[in-house]
């Protein structure tokens, strides 16, 4: 047997499965890529029982299974060497997610008799409450890491030895997330860590009360393009304060955002200064001044990706309130969640500000208003958005109640261009409830505006009211039927249509001629 097939990664993965006639014709071929299949196997390592194998001087006890060993012996020099040529120098990524790994680890470092780092290529390490002794900051922590993640216990002197070992350690990290309990007292820290490592580029923090600190720190970070706050513990921001050093020539690049808020005016003041902004994300818990935030974002004329939502705000969301909004003629995604009041002509002007459009959603939480939403909005996207590939929306009019799908109908300002292939229509949680005989013009409709593969999306609730349960269920029952048949017929309808549409252009042309 050729020596590439004594690889053990080969023997597991790929060949110990195979008859021994197999085998000997895959010979030639690992012969090439074994090298290839060494780097992809050991470019990551989450689980650690090849690890463990070839961490000691391994005895094969099972001739039948070479993936089979036993070993208790030290390494020797020369296996040393080994493994650190052949399988430690390509490990780019560990993982210590799990406590056996941790244990592993442990007992590799504890045989390896180096004094130097085991892994002097790794570039990203994942680690889940894990103790930074001295050994294991020798060992595995050098300057060439780029990517670092991070479970902590509660303790601020953990935190403080935390922070040292990692500006000491891993000082030219790029990307860095610190996941630990958002006790005010371990800002400061967090903020003279983010403050010194000079080649950072992305930060993710606990949801800190007063992220102000971070902020201030960050502000002398010219590097730092994206901050993401997380959420747990159901904590938000309630402070954000900036300060001059966050003007639009000297500031930070920070271009996205994600952070769970108390308010809108939370977040406001940072926002007005944060022009190159490309991607935010917000939580928002209580009710707040909306219209403020989306004229804040006017100040964002870059903004590419939008999500918003807005968890338990009573009032439902006005076209007045998200019109500051229509100035981000570059939004390509949207992602709305709230209590919506919008009729067919608000989303129109929509649809006219976002040409770029590809992905919007509006997830209705809870009932719309009185201004109702029907499909002609759908026709509408379709029409004005071009590149459109995703819609969201909660259209609650009948089918029979859908105006006309006229070019004329949208506004005159409009310059209506060859229609979106929409390939996700998603008519969100609990859609519209359909009548006898509903399903078949809902159907024709969408057949006359959508292309035959567009996907239709929709959800019923299982949320019964236990005094109505036999007659809900026999209900649903029939809604989800009637849903099937739509999604059965409204291909069909489509493809009828687009043959339609093509003999008229063939007309014209032959007319036009």
């Amino acid at each position: 047997m050729h020596s590439a097939l004594q690889i053990p990664e080969i023997l597991d993965q790929i060949i110990s499965h195979l008859e021994k006639d197999d085998q000997k014709r895959c010979t030639p071929v690992c012969q090439l890529w074994s090298e290839v299949a060494l780097d992809h196997i050991w470019r990551r390592i989450v689980y650690y029982s090849n690890l463990k194998k070839l961490s000691s001087a391994a005895k094969e006890i099972n001739t039948e299974r070479p993936a089979s060993h036993t070993s208790n012996s030290p390494l020797t020099v020369k296996a040393l060497n080994r493994l650190k040529l052949k399988y430690y120098a390509r490990i780019r990524t560990l993982d210590l997610g799990y406590s056996g790994s941790w244990v592993v680890l442990r007992e590799l470092m504890s045989n390896s008799g180096l004094t130097s780092t085991l892994f002097p290529n790794l570039q990203c390490l994942d680690c889940q409450d894990q103790i930074f002794d001295e050994e294991f900051s020798i060992l595995i922590l050098h300057s060439g890491i780029k990517s670092f993640s991070v479970w902590c216990s509660d303790g601020l002197s953990d935190i403080l030895h935390l922070t040292q070992t990692i500006q000491t350690r891993m000082p030219n990290l790029t990307s860095l997330s610190i996941f630990l309990h958002p006790h005010q007292e371990y800002a400061g820290p967090l903020a003279t860590l983010l403050e010194n490592l000079t080649s950072l580029e992305h930060a993710e923090i606990p949801p800190f009360k007063d992220i102000s600190p971070i902020l201030w720190s960050l502000s002398r970070a010219r590097k730092v393009q994206k901050l993401g706050v997380y959420m747990r513990y159901g904590r938000r921001v309630s402070r954000a304060a900036v300060d001059d050093t966050w003007s639009e020539e000297d500031g930070p690049s920070l271009e996205e955002l994600t952070v769970p808020v108390v308010k809108c005016e939370t977040i406001i003041p940072l926002l007005l200064r944060l022009h190159l902004l490309r991607v935010l994300e917000l939580f928002v818990a209580q009710s707040s001044d909306r219209k403020c935030l989306f004229d804040a974002l006017s100040h964002c004329p870059v903004l590419t990706k939008l999500s918003l939502t807005f968890t338990w705000e009573p009032r439902r969301l006005e076209f007045d309130d998200l019109h500051g909004i229509l100035a981000c003629r570059n939004l390509a995604e949207i992602s709305l969640r709230s209590r919506f009041n919008l009729s067919d002509s608000d989303l129109a002007q929509m649809a006219l500000a976002w040409p770029w459009l590809q992905q919007l959603k509006l997830e209705c939480l809870g009932q719309n208003g009185p201004d109702h939403t029907s499909l002609w909005a759908v026709f509408a996207f379709t029409r004005l958005c071009p590149h459109l590939a995703y819609l969201k929306l909660s259209i609650d009019t009948a089918p029979l109640d859908t105006p006309p799908f006229i070019a004329s109908s949208l506004p005159t300002q409009a310059e209506i261009a060859q229609a979106a292939a929409l390939e996700t229509l998603d008519f969100g949680y609990d859609p519209m409830r359909l009548g006898y005989d509903d399903e078949f013009v809902l159907a024709e409709l969408l057949g006359k505006i959508l292309p035959p593969r567009c996907s239709l999306l929709w959800e019923f609730s299982s949320d019964y009211d236990e005094d109505r349960l036999e007659d809900q269920l026999e209900d649903d029952r029939a809604q989800i039927n009637r849903w099937l048949a739509v999604e059965k017929l409204f291909p069909r309808f489509a493809e009828l249509y687009l043959k339609i549409n093509q003999l008229k252009k063939r007309l014209a042309v032959s007319q036009g001629g």
